[in-house]
């Protein structure tokens, strides 16, 4: 008979000699860990004694014709059950599409299993309205107008926004306020929690401006909403909010000081505050209380002192501030706008950033009317987004600001380039920085 080689015996070709090498491994094993932990053999000889067991726990029987007795090895990057994570791989697992809105997965270095106690879920009402919730609201917008949503749901469709942002007047100067009615329905059925293409929370901003010839120079109407002249249209707005009943943002007379506008304070011959405070009672007298209450102003604004057109503490949650173009550049981003967050702060007021782009200081389309090149939309990522001394995203993330949400104005804008993210040159950038863990998106 001829002798067997090693090979052959390798394959499980003789169950007898199979048995009796597995066997012997076992003993030397034994012996020679004996050994070591007695000190009679030194630990740099043969095998290291604290690696002899994991040695033995990864041998593949399936090598020689039988099964693997180890099961899966925890630490190894790959998943095989009953693990459910192994390191850093999570199988395509997300917080958000387990049914969260932000945060990041964990995995049990032991077990193999996924953590999600640093998941994080779309804040209670409460928790919205005092900006005591962890994380930052993503907001997108607006709906309708020159607003690209739609594509931004389509262009981002793992971190949909949480909020997304629509236009009101109550001054119907171009619209019938049927129409706008049913576009503010229309739109709170469509991405409103719960809704046919979306879930999220509705960001209104409702305005009062009689707009001129002049785009810088804008008419309110701020005394005429104080008096209750425009209340048969406010009415058929609060009635679409209390038939939603769910929380809700609102910003009356946006951009409050800016003169494309035209508000001006009660003590400058205006009546802004007045108007702020009849449209809060309004809501509180027909029954909806969920409203979110955010005062936006507008740096560049220049009609009056900011400080002159605050309704007070017990009408605002929010304090807003919109920050485009160089918005950013020193001393701008130290002065008008640190004096507004300086004084959020000393309101005990959480912040929120309404609506920001660059428009029209940098290009980040191909398309006409930009006509930008790739490395123009890189300049625009790396001095307008993504600077880390000052920009969109470092303002944002400076803790000292306290920003809790915030929205991009995406969309293609008259006299504006096209800020427009989901075709940009930056799309893959943006949708990399929405990642992030602190962000809270649509619940997935």
């Amino acid at each position: 008979m001829l002798k067997k080689k090693p090979l052959e015996i390798l394959r499980g070709q003789d169950t007898m000699d199979y048995v009796l090498l597995i066997c012997g491994v076992i003993i030397v094993s034994v012996v020679v860990l004996s050994l070591i932990l007695s000190g009679v053999l030194p630990t740099t000889m043969g095998i290291a004694a604290n690696n002899i067991q994991s040695y033995i726990d990864k041998i593949n029987l399936s090598s020689f014709g039988g099964a693997s007795p180890a099961g899966p090895i925890c630490g190894d990057s790959i998943i095989e059950p009953p693990e459910t994570c192994d390191g850093t791989n999570f199988g395509g697992q997300t917080c958000i599409n387990g049914g969260f809105s932000g945060g990041s997965l964990s995995c049990n270095s032991i077990t193999c299993t996924t953590d999600t106690s640093s998941c994080l879920s779309t804040p209670p009402f409460s928790e919205l309205k005092s900006g005591t919730f962890t994380g930052i609201l993503h907001c997108g917008g607006p709906t309708y107008l020159y607003g690209e949503y739609p594509g931004y749901l389509t262009g981002f469709p793992t971190t949909k926004p949480a909020m997304f942002v629509h236009y009101f007047s109550l001054y119907p100067q171009r619209k019938l306020i049927s129409d706008l009615i049913n576009n503010l329905q229309s739109d709170i059925d469509k991405y409103g929690e719960g809704g046919s293409l979306g879930s999220a929370i509705p960001f209104f901003g409702i305005s009062y401006t009689e707009a001129t010839s002049d785009d810088l120079i804008g008419i309110g109407h701020e005394a005429d909403v104080a008096s209750g002249e425009y209340d048969v249209n406010l009415v058929q707005i609060i009635q679409v909010f209390k038939d939603y009943d769910k929380p809700f943002f609102i910003r009356p007379g946006f951009e409050f000081n800016g003169s494309w506008n035209g508000y001006l304070p009660d003590d400058a011959g205006g009546k802004y505050e007045e108007a702020w405070i009849h449209i809060y009672d309004k809501f509180q007298e027909m029954g909806v209380t969920k409203g979110i209450w955010v005062w936006d102003h507008m740096p560049t604004g220049n009609l009056a002192p900011f400080q002159q057109y605050y309704p007070g503490d017990a009408y605002v949650d929010y304090y807003g501030v919109n920050l485009f173009g160089a918005a950013f550049t020193p001393p701008f981003y130290k002065s008008k706008t640190t004096e507004f967050v300086n004084d959020a702060i000393a309101h005990g007021k959480p912040l929120l950033i309404p609506e920001g782009s660059p428009q029209t200081q940098y290009k980040i389309n191909s398309s006409p009317p930009d006509n930008g090149t790739e490395a123009e939309a890189q300049v625009a990522w790396d001095e307008w987004f993504s600077n880390p001394t000052y920009s969109f995203l470092q303002f944002i993330n400076n803790p000292s600001n306290n920003v809790k949400g915030f929205c991009y104005s995406n969309g293609k804008y008259p006299l504006w380039n096209n800020m427009t993210l989901q075709t940009s040159w930056l799309k893959d950038e943006w949708q990399s920085e929405l990642n992030k863990p602190q962000y809270l998106h649509e619940t997935g």
